[in-house]
Order: C-alpha cells, then sequence, then structure tokens
C-alpha cells in the first residue's frame, strides 16, 4: 500500500520555508535561560545560543513508506535547523569534530531515561538504506546528527555533554513524531493508503488535526509521500 498524491513538483527551498516555524522545543540546558522564548526573535541577538537556537527555524520531517515501520504510522526523517530566513545552506554539518562514528552505543547508554527507547528509535526512526529489509539504522542516525544535529546551538559542547546532546536531540524527534500523528490525522478525512489524493486535501486534514503548517514532497524516490 502506499499514498499518492496529485500535486506539481516543489522544490526543497520552498517546502523548508513553509514548513519551518520558531521554536521553543529543543530544551536549554540551563535552568538559567528564560522560559518560554521563540527563536528568531526581534532581540535574539543578546540570547544566550545555549538558550535560544542560533539556527532558529526548525524542519519536522516525516515520511510514508510501507516498508518501513507501523502500517499505521509515518516514521521519522529529521529534525532539520534551518536559518531565520528559511535557508538552510550555512545550517548543515556544522561541526565535523562532533560526527560520531557509532550513535546506536550512545543511545543504548541512556535506555533507562524512556521505556523501549531504541527500540522506539527502530521502529519510528528506521532507515530504508541500503535497503528496507536490510537497514543500517546506525548509518542514518549518524548521517542526520552529523547533518542537522550538530547544528542545534542548544546541544553544543559549552552547553551540555555529547551523548546527552545526541539522546537529548533523537528523544525530541521521536516526541514530535509521536505528538504530530500524521497517519491518524489523514485518516479522520478519510485518506488511507493505497490511492490517490489532492495535494490540497492532504494539507488541510493535517492542518486541521494537528493545527500546523505542513507541505508534503510527493513521489520522493525513496518516499512515496514526506510531509515538513
Amino acid at each position: 500500500m502506499k499514498f499518492t498524491t496529485t500535486a506539481p513538483p516543489l522544490v526543497d527551498s520552498h517546502l523548508a520555508a513553509v514548513s519551518a516555524r520558531p521554536t521553543n522545543s529543543l530544551e536549554p540546558c540551563t535552568d538559567s535561560c528564560p522560559q518560554n522564548v521563540l527563536s528568531c526573535a526581534a532581540d535574539i541577538g543578546i540570547m544566550d545560543s545555549c538558550c535560544v537556537p542560533k539556527h532558529g527555524l526548525v524542519v519536522h520531517s516525516q515520511q510514508w513508506h510501507r516498508d518501513l515501520g507501523p502500517n499505521d504510522k509515518f516514521t521519522m526523517h529529521g529534525l532539520w535547523p534551518n536559518d531565520c530566513d528559511g535557508s538552510f545552506n550555512n545550517s548543515v554539518f556544522c561541526n565535523p569534530n562532533r560526527e560520531y562514528p557509532n550513535v546506536e552505543n550512545i543511545l543504548k547508554r541512556y535506555c533507562d531515561k524512556r521505556e523501549d527507547f531504541l527500540y522506539d528509535m527502530c521502529k519510528y526512526w528506521p532507515s530504508y538504506e541500503p535497503s528496507p529489509g536490510n537497514p543500517d539504522f546506525n548509518d542514518f542516525w549518524r548521517k542526520e546528527w552529523g547533518k542537522h544535529g550538530t547544528c542545534v546551538s542548544t546541544l553544543d559542547p559549552g552547553c551540555m555533554s555529547k551523548d546527552m546532546a545526541f539522546y537529548s536531540y533523537s528523544d525530541k524527534g521521536l516526541k514530535l513524531r509521536e505528538e504530530c500523528d500524521i497517519y491518524t490525522a489523514l485518516a479522520a478525512h478519510n485518506i488511507t493508503p493505497g490511492d490517490t489524493y489532492p495535494v490540497d486535501k492532504v494539507i488541510n486534514a493535517i492542518e486541521q488535526e494537528l493545527q500546523v503548517g505542513a507541505a508534503v514532497w510527493c513521489e520522493h524516490e525513496q518516499y512515496p509521500l514526506e510531509v515538513r
């Protein structure tokens, strides 16, 4: 089964600009940080980058793939910090020194912090490479962290330990996926795998049910439907 949608192609920069929004969801490391301050605010320049993300628009991306995850759930693609103007070219692979070779071992150290944590990572943040039947989760998580997670200033080494930083990034991605249950939102509007739907109907269903902005990527090479 798969979702398909009817829509013209959309460029990636448009998706990032539409679906990204300011955030205070990547928790600061210290109690001295002001509470409930959104990134990309007018006075953000005077804020400690350990308190508010320097790249302040965060894109939360989920995808549908019939061979990944449960049949009735979207899975995570990534959590991507973008610049406040919606661009992202300056906020990828920010710190090569923090690109860890075996991130799965780091996550195993934090399994006691959340029941079934590593199981949920494999279930809801799986990889299709090198193939859905033979995935390399560690390589996928390593790439997502190296390309995007190292750009979250609130997770910098001066703000928290490197192991805790990667755990916090992964844990937040899982929690956002659970909070934004795209499959259930679409099913409430009779949008289910196996048929073709206008892209406007898909977006309207998500925005109505989840109260968030959304953009879609249709018929991606690996993912028939990706929502950001």
